[in-house]
């Protein structure tokens, strides 16, 4: 967008109950109202409407971001009674710099002088922050030339931007994931999670529990996949390339290649489940050096469609020198790539029929794992890391190795094979304080290693893990 005059008018296109209108027209309400689905967002209620605070959402494309700022704006303006005039909505897509930003923030502050006088709060709400460039410079002025008193300022984005520590301390950081398993479960059979899940109850459940597994391996906990799904019985094509045109214009927008983002995404997949360098990446694409496919693989992490995971010593430090394992952020985004680099015209059918495929499934369960793991981590503090630990003697993988201070969690996947005598003897001679194997049955939970079966673990996994 080249420069315009800033105006009432123009604003008002993005705000339009400025005129009166209750949201009934708006395209993003009215497509949550129609859905079979319908999920409130608990992240939202981190927002403190009585006092100045700045609050960063970030999340992948199709985390219902949009959704949740559109239903948090009816609330302020139907609930909690806020004045229609103080509540300023700005989605970023169509801005091309921090400067142009701040010039309608601060028309818009400007335009409400009088609320410093009667003590009210303004509330201003960026969608798709992260496609303005440098958009965190644009925030620091405004707190450096104190223009956010008497206001509450809420973004949020799809790629992890913020560069400068002291910066991130000023901001509530919100990462906002896809639905857990038993947030899954819960919007499409109450009945099954209505009451505590302990061991007696699990083993009443165990068997259904198994269908809703397969569902999630499927949907990756996406809204918009489960409410396809719920009503149609599968997944419509147009969700997948919806994420899958998201991803790629994001790309483009950095100024990156698109073809080597595929070709990268190409050797995630062909390396699923196996330490992997930067350098072996690069000699399989067209990226040259290591240092290329790594830069690619950070936009990726950032994005939130991937995350690399570092290799542990065997006190839970990260070995950042060696070799890493990238997993998917969720099943859902490995099936879209999988399914679009192998050709695929019908996702949901092709993911179907290669869901329980030996190869990787374990692969697959892995990243179900990581994805509740990562929720324990914050946004940009990094307090609880996930690793991942290699025996340098018999080359064995312990899946994650979960560390926040000096507690550590060492966490091996057997759900997908018999647990042997092997396995307990070589998780149990490794330094963590805690030691988990994932079964597909099997619970011991009295042993100095404990044996959890996978739904019971995914159900449960903040109480037994137990970090502190």
């Amino acid at each position: 967008m080249k420069n315009i005059e800033i105006n009432f008018d123009f604003l008002k296109i993005q705000n339009p109950w400025w005129n009166g209108d209750d949201m009934k027209y708006d395209p993003v309400i009215d497509e949550f109202e129609n859905q079979v689905i319908k999920y409130y967002s608990p992240e939202i209620s981190k927002i403190k409407l009585n006092q100045d605070g700045i609050y960063g959402f970030f999340g992948a494309r199709g985390m219902g971001k949009t959704t949740m700022l559109k239903l948090f704006i009816r609330e302020l303006l139907t609930v909690k009674k806020i004045k229609r005039e103080n509540v300023f909505y700005y989605s970023c897509h169509n801005i091309i710099s921090f400067e142009q930003l701040n010039e309608f923030i601060k028309f818009f502050i400007r335009s409400r002088s009088e609320v410093f006088k009667n003590k009210e709060k303004l509330f201003i709400i960026l969608d798709e922050i992260s496609l303005v460039k440098n958009w965190e410079n644009g925030i620091k002025h405004l707190i450096s030339a104190g223009l956010l008193k008497n206001v509450v300022l809420i973004f949020a984005g799809s790629v992890l931007a913020i560069k400068e520590k002291q910066f991130s301390k000023q901001v509530v950081n919100v990462l906002k994931f896809n639905l857990s398993f038993k947030e899954t479960i819960s919007l499409l059979n109450a009945e099954l999670t209505k009451k505590e899940i302990d061991m007696k109850r699990y083993q009443e459940i165990a068997h259904s529990l198994e269908f809703y597994l397969d569902i999630y391996l499927l949907t990756g906990g996406l809204i918009s996949a489960l409410g396809s799904y719920r009503k149609l019985g599968f997944v419509k094509q147009r969700i997948y390339n919806d994420y899958l045109s998201w991803q790629q214009n994001d790309v483009a927008r950095m100024g990156r290649d698109i073809h080597l983002c595929q070709q990268i995404l190409e050797q995630v997949i062909i390396n699923f489940d196996k330490p992997v360098g930067h350098k072996t990446i690069a000699k399989k694409t067209k990226a040259k050096t290591h240092l290329t496919a790594g830069e690619y693989l950070k936009i990726l992490d950032n994005m939130l469609a991937t995350k690399t995971i570092f290799q542990s010593d065997e006190t839970g430090e990260p070995l950042r020198a060696s070799q890493k394992k990238i997993y998917f952020s969720n099943p859902f985004f490995f099936w879209t790539f999988y399914c679009h680099i192998h050709g695929s015209l019908n996702s949901w059918k092709y993911s179907r029929e290669n869901l329980h495929k030996l190869d990787f499934y374990g692969y697959l369960i892995n990243i179900l794992i990581f994805n509740h793991l990562n929720r324990l981590s914050g946004v940009y503090d990094n307090e609880c890391k996930v690793l991942f630990y290699r025996d340098s003697q018999n080359k064995k993988i312990i899946d994650f190795v979960v560390k926040k201070k000096s507690d550590t969690v060492a966490i091996l996947n057997c759900f997908n094979k018999n647990i042997t005598d092997k396995d307990i003897e070589f998780i149990k001679k490794t330094k963590f304080k805690k030691k988990i194997i994932i079964s597909n049955q099997i619970m011991n939970l009295g042993q100095e290693i404990k044996i959890i079966p996978l739904t019971y673990f995914l159900l449960n996994y903040e109480k037994i893990l137990q970090i502190k």
